[in-house]
């Protein structure tokens, strides 16, 4: 009986060996540590700032280029250095439209201390469990204490977790340019600089059929309101045309691009203008006067930047642009082929939104332009 037992206490034994290593598997694949790499999207997380509030990835993405540069803890040597770096390089950095953004396991009161004690002019985000060094795949141990004497008084600043040091670059496109361990923490900002020159030398070309649409917003319009591209995130096609006051082709395009806009009424295309020119005819108080005037049935809208101009590859007025639902480039040139209406024989524009409305291949993606010059800055 004796011999039975042992022998069914061994057999059970080894039966719960695979139970064991299953359970240990599946362990280590729920923990499975996330590897991220140049071209990837950028994990869009969010956490408290230095300040206590909210600060979110998806704010920033499409607008500016972000960095987020990952450090062990608040005022420590290394970590100290490196945050003087980006204080030091960050008009630098903000002129070639770069953010900065400082993650570590330290607390938000942590954080406040580290800004004031080093005059810090960027935003830092308290990370205490860690949960967005491992979304970046980036290696985090116990945090710990560290004794600092700040303002004359004995200080602990206690972080919740340690993270490897790291930098991690997020183009516009919100892709991942660069992600990298740093050894030479004073050197880092000035390392990332020549990253983010290079993206945003690569920014200023304009996009290609099928990429997506600059992420433009708060551009004043006629009706005293700010406008932005999510405004129209429900239209399943976004028409845009680069136009103005001044320019007579325009001028002359101005009867069809209100026709156009009532004939699509209801079926789901958005159409917005918007004028760059850097002309006293075309300030947006005679923009207000020209929309009153002329009755303007769709958003007017001035951009002085003239960044969508140059996102685009706008190069006279009227210029159009066609997006699709996802807001991806899928025409751009003329409206029609004559300025003179009584001699239109082909349609661009409307051939175009037509197709994308029914699901059909779009037959022809680009016409020439033809109109005004644009009237550029005299800076660029």
């Amino acid at each position: 009986m004796r011999q039975r037992f042992v022998i069914s206490a061994i057999l059970l034994a080894f039966a719960v060996v695979p139970m064991v290593f299953a359970i240990e598997e599946g362990k280590a694949a729920t923990e499975k540590k996330v590897e991220l790499a140049v071209g990837d999207k950028a994990p869009l997380v969010e956490a408290k700032d230095d300040e206590g509030k909210s600060w979110k990835l998806a704010d920033h993405v499409g607008e500016r280029i972000v960095v987020l540069y990952f450090y062990p803890a608040d005022m420590t040597p290394g970590c100290t250095r490196q945050a003087c770096g980006y204080r030091d390089n960050l008009d630098k950095l903000r002129e070639l439209g770069a953010t900065v953004v400082g993650v570590s396991g330290d607390s938000v009161e942590n954080h406040k201390l580290f800004k004031k004690a080093h005059d810090l002019n960027f935003t830092l985000l308290a990370d205490e469990d860690g949960e967005i060094a491992k979304a970046y795949g980036i290696p985090v141990r116990a945090g710990s204490s560290i004794e600092r004497e700040i303002d004359g008084k004995n200080v602990t600043l206690t972080r919740g977790v340690t993270a490897d040091r790291r930098t991690v670059v997020i183009g516009k496109d919100g892709k991942i340019a660069d992600i990298a361990p740093i050894r030479d923490a004073a050197g880092d900002s000035e390392r990332v600089i020549g990253i983010v020159r290079e993206l945003a030398e690569k920014d200023k070309k304009p996009i290609r059929l099928g990429d997506a649409s600059p992420k433009w917003k708060d551009l004043a319009g006629v009706d005293a309101k700010k406008h932005s591209l999510d405004d129209y995130k429900d239209a399943k096609v976004l028409v845009t045309v680069i136009t103005c006051n001044s320019c007579p082709v325009a001028k002359a395009y101005e009867g069809r691009l209100k026709e156009f806009t009532k004939a699509y009424e209801g079926k789901s295309v958005q159409v917005v203008a918007i004028n760059v020119n850097n002309t006293p005819a075309d300030s947006l108080e005679n923009m207000k006067k020209r929309a009153e005037a002329e009755k303007f049935n769709f958003p007017y809208l001035y951009d002085p930047s003239q960044a969508i101009a140059l996102q685009l590859g706008a190069t006279v007025t009227p210029h159009w642009f066609v997006f699709d639902e996802k807001r991806q480039l899928r025409y751009r040139g003329a409206f029609d082929d004559n300025q003179d209406p009584s001699r239109v024989e082909t349609t661009h524009v409307p051939a175009v939104v037509d197709a994308l409305l029914a699901g059909k291949e779009i037959e022809n993606k680009e016409a020439r332009a033809f109109g005004c010059g644009i009237k550029w800055d005299k800076k660029r």
